[in-house]
């Protein structure tokens, strides 16, 4: 496979080759590879996003309140102080944790 660089990004490539001391094809080879790489986990980022945004359309979802409650029970953590806030609403819709 023949790939045309522009002169700017082939000037790129054999400075890093010439800066590591590797083939310049080397290095578009690995820069490649990771760039697939990367361009695959987004893609799978990307679909389990998707699935978890369908599944809570479906309405198969559970409150966060009533799963951090199963969580406490589960790891036997203490309850939250109900005297406190949890979140405080810097912008209408907007929370930021209490704590912060």
């Amino acid at each position: 496979m023949n790939i045309v660089l522009k002169p700017e990004t082939e000037s790129r490539i054999r400075q890093i080759a010439a800066r590591e001391g590797k083939d310049p094809e080397a290095i578009v080879d690995a820069l490649l590879s990771e760039a697939i790489e990367s361009w695959e986990e987004s893609e799978s980022t990307v679909a389990a996003i998707r699935k978890g945004l369908d599944e809570v359309e479906a309405g198969r979802c559970r409150p966060v309140a009533e799963v951090f409650a199963d969580m406490r029970r589960k790891y036997n953590l203490p309850q939250p102080d109900p005297s406190r806030p949890a979140a405080i609403e810097i912008a209408p819709g907007h929370y930021v944790p209490a704590d912060e």
